[in-house]
């Protein structure tokens, strides 16, 4: 039962607890049941007391113990919200002091009950930031660079995607915060329907942020994961997807990492390309040192031997071509189980073609696919804009009943 309104003796709950404090410290194998006393109010109180010191005085010596083992024993203590909270600070902060694991997600498994004060201990403990005016909802994803949470902004009643930087700016590399700078004030000059939008950033917060626009509908990825997809519904949405890639092509800037993963929806269905940690603008020289940048099976061949100097909006075209496979057959065009098998077969070997996949899919989309997939970048389609010229126009006559 949880703790009643009758009376009880504190001073004798504390006795009793400051006794077992005593024998586990000087080391003495005593077993909490064995402090055990009482009934109604005092027994609960007196239970609460004594996993409190338990939890402490095993955590203080480096033990790894958890709230969890106690609630599997006593599992009648859940009945009092109030005083698990309790319970799980005194787990947190004392698993802090001692440096022993501090894992958010599996405390919020464990406690979905308790899922805000885990997260105001965790950002209180310094685990998690804390920005003025957002409260935090969930973890979304984590990648090298950044963690992206959904949150809600408090001031608008709104839910947002804040991606924070894993380093304050003092640990920043000059470069990785022109990166950061880089992505903040692309998506802010972009205005297209097919870009997800930011709201602001700050570079001196610590650690700093971007605050964009929350899309509900998952990945692309996750549509993959599903089964296949239609095929003028896979035309329209790389179709769609282009038209993005296009307005950032048309600001000077090439996205390098483009793939299913970093392509949402919104709760209307409408396809938004985000993630630009890896954009560059094509005067940039910024990272030309790198071997190679992006993500293996969506690598342009360019991209892939490492000739940054040459990667232009012909590499994004390219993954368009890969995604368009991907959504076509639910294959990658070139896949082994090791990156730099991956990276010899784009540079080298030719995609097995689509149709000899799936036989329903119309020659003229295998063509549109394949002409992405040219080695030549001079081969493949000159902008993104003229892909999906021939995306639309394939859509237009499956409309009318050609193909």
């Amino acid at each position: 039962m949880s703790a009643g309104t009758e009376d009880y003796n504190p001073s004798q709950v504390h006795q009793i607890a400051s006794d077992y404090e005593q024998s586990l410290l000087a080391g003495i194998d005593v077993r909490l049941e064995s402090f055990l006393q009482g009934e109604g109010a005092f027994r609960w109180n007196l239970l609460v007391e004594l996993i409190h010191t338990d939890l402490e005085i095993r955590l203080r010596k480096g033990e790894d113990v958890s709230l969890s083992f106690f609630i599997e024993k006593y599992p009648e203590i859940q009945s009092s919200p109030k005083d698990i909270d309790s319970l799980i600070k005194t787990e947190l902060q004392w698993r802090n002091h001692q440096g022993l694991p501090l894992d958010r997600e599996k405390m919020e498994r464990l406690y979905p009950d308790h899922i805000p004060l885990i997260r105001q201990q965790f950002i209180r403990l310094g685990k998690m930031p804390q920005i003025p005016g957002f409260l935090w909802l969930e973890e979304l994803g984590s990648g090298s660079f950044g963690v992206v949470y959904k949150a809600l902004q408090t001031s608008l009643n709104r839910p947002v995607a804040i991606k924070v930087l894993k380093k304050n700016t003092q640990e920043l590399s000059s470069q990785e915060m022109i990166r950061f700078l880089g992505e903040a004030e692309v998506i802010a000059s972009l205005r297209n329907p097919h870009v997800v939008q930011v709201y602001d950033f700050q570079a001196r917060h610590q650690p700093p942020y971007l605050v964009l626009e929350y899309l509900a509908g998952g990945t692309l990825a996750d549509r993959l994961k599903a089964g296949l997809m239609p095929l003028r519904e896979v035309a329209k949405v790389v179709r769609n997807i282009a038209a993005g890639v296009h307005s950032i092509h048309s600001r000077g800037i090439i996205h390098r990492d483009l793939k299913p993963g970093n392509i949402l929806f919104d709760e209307t269905g409408r396809c938004k390309v985000t993630d630009f940690g890896l954009a560059k603008r094509e005067s940039s020289e910024l990272t030309a040192h790198y071997a190679q940048i992006g993500t293996a099976a969506y690598m342009s061949p360019e991209q892939a031997e490492g000739r940054s100097k040459f990667v232009g909006p012909q590499a994004d075209v390219w993954a368009l071509g890969v995604i368009l496979y991907e959504c076509l057959t639910r294959n990658l065009p070139f896949k082994e189980e090791e990156t730099l098998a991956v990276l010899q077969l784009v540079m080298k070997a030719e995609p097995v073609k689509p149709r000899e996949l799936r036989s329903d899919i119309p020659a003229r989309l295998e063509e549109i696919c394949l002409r992405c997939l040219a080695k030549d970048p001079t081969a493949r389609y000159p902008t993104a804009k003229a892909l999906a010229a021939d995306l639309n126009d394939f859509i237009q006559k499956e409309r009318r009943g050609g193909t």
